[in-house]
């Protein structure tokens, strides 16, 4: 009687046995590659100029990183910029970013009444 050790290792020794292995450890490689790629595929790039040039950005909410211009990536879809310095009115707008692409926006901030330029 063969016992499951010995089974298992003339399992092993076979050809076809490897080349199954073989086979569901590149489809475990290239499934996550693919998925990973998909995610990705749905960003698209926002760069952005404010003037002034040190304003405060807000995009979704979330405080935006850099100096203008400045360039970050959002997922695809509509996304609220909010754009604030002291002396100047809230700038605030809607902008689309579609996949695969770069959106370029400008935000003028309007003196506030009685503030210099």
């Amino acid at each position: 009687m063969e016992t499951p050790g010995r089974k298992v290792a003339r399992l092993a020794d076979s050809a076809p046995f490897w080349v199954s292995v073989s086979v569901a450890i590149l489809l475990a490689v290239f499934g996550v590659g693919y998925f990973y790629g998909r995610r990705h595929a749905r960003d698209g790039q926002l760069q952005l100029t404010t003037v002034p040039p040190d304003a405060t950005v807000l995009v979704d909410g979330r405080r935006a990183s850099g100096h203008s211009p400045f360039s970050i990536v959002e997922k695809t879809g509509l996304h609220k910029l909010e754009v604030t310095r002291a002396g100047y009115v809230r700038g605030e707008r809607n902008v689309w970013i579609p996949a695969h692409r770069r959106v370029r926006e400008t935000v003028v901030l309007t003196p506030a009444d009685g503030a210099s330029p």
